[in-house]
């Protein structure tokens, strides 16, 4: 499981952003961030991204062996200054995996762009989601702090329920899915703390106590594992490898997921796409690496999926049509 801290303060020309990736608190050590850094050095990796390497536990974070099949990631963004939260610009790109939010300030909202379509989902607290479609840009309304836990979507079930569906493209409270005491628990210990390492230990904690032993589906989990890493598998492929029909495993994931293993598969082929696309590879190698037939249909793939064209996607915003400021005092910030 990977683990970032990224705490940002106010001071320099970009109000003193400061990144720490690892667990300790490095308080005036912590190395100052470029901007041209923004991007890569926030994003929580995903997929064949290396942006960070794994961290092993210290500094009081006990050894997370219960989660690291169910967690891929898990992120404190804490940005404690109401006008620097204000410049920051928060993509979150369609993918697999689902994400669960825990807020200790100012609650964010977001938007969802598909197709020049927008969806306000105004303000929320603490949910859980998954971006399947189009591209959703978070908003601060003030000081920031949100632990960002990505989950593996093979084991996501196993916290989220069979009904995986429900999150696509949607914000669900975590109190509506779990016990609302045990979240204003979760809620009262996250403001408390006072590190992003307590923080992140409260959370993992929680997700702990939460987690179901059993799978709902193993069959349809193995599916999805082998799905999210090797997207261009054929779907009859896999289904004789797993022993059953190409009806019978497509009924079963859409019981579990919402979408067929095909639409699952081309998510996941996507997220390899930008993943790639960011680490450097240019548009031309991309289709070839990413098991396309040719740039043209990787290029339709992939706006059918934002609702617009990838190179508009990654590239820093023009304007931020739900703000006043204009770009050029904005910050991207791109979470995968």
């Amino acid at each position: 499981m990977h683990i970032l801290r990224a705490k940002v303060l106010a001071s320099n020309s970009i109000r003193g952003a400061y990144v720490t990736t690892d667990a300790r608190e490095r308080g005036k050590n912590a190395r100052p961030l470029r901007r041209a850094e923004l991007m890569p050095a926030n994003s929580i990796p995903t997929g064949y991204c290396r942006t960070l390497q794994p961290l092993a536990p210290q500094g009081g974070v006990r050894p997370l062996s219960v989660q690291e099949d169910l967690v891929d990631a898990v992120a404190d963004v804490d940005v404690p200054d109401a006008e620097t939260a204000r410049r920051f610009v928060v993509k979150v790109l369609p993918s697999t995996t689902p994400f669960l939010l825990v807020q200790y300030r100012v609650p964010i909202g977001s938007y969802r762009e598909f197709d020049g379509a927008y969806h306000n989902h105004g303000q929320y607290g603490h949910v859980a989601t998954n971006v399947r479609s189009g591209v959703v840009t978070v908003r601060p309304f003030g000081p920031m702090g949100v632990v960002v836990v990505r989950l593996r979507p093979e084991a996501a079930p196993r916290f989220l329920g069979s009904g995986m569906g429900a999150f696509a493209n949607a914000k669900v409270g975590l109190g509506d899915m779990l016990k609302r005491s045990s979240v204003s628990v979760l809620e009262e210990k996250v403001a408390g703390a006072g590190t992003s390492v307590e923080r992140i230990a409260i959370v993992t904690d929680f997700l702990r106590a939460n987690v179901r032993e059993r799978d709902p589906d193993p069959l349809v989990s193995c599916a999805a594992k082998r799905l999210r890493y090797s997207p261009v598998l054929r779907i009859r492929l896999l289904a004789a490898d797993l022993g059953v029909s190409e009806r019978h495993l497509s009924r079963r994931f859409h019981v579990i997921f919402g979408i067929s293993p095909k639409e699952f598969a081309r998510i996941a082929r996507l997220e390899k796409v930008l993943a790639a696309r960011t680490a450097g590879l240019a548009w031309a190698n991309l289709s070839y690496a990413c098991g396309f037939a040719d740039q043209a249909h990787m290029i339709n793939d992939t706006h059918a999926i934002l609702g617009a064209s990838p190179e508009r996607v990654l590239a820093p915003p023009v304007t931020d049509q739900r703000n006043d400021m204009g770009a050029s005092d904005r910050t991207p910030l791109f979470m995968w």
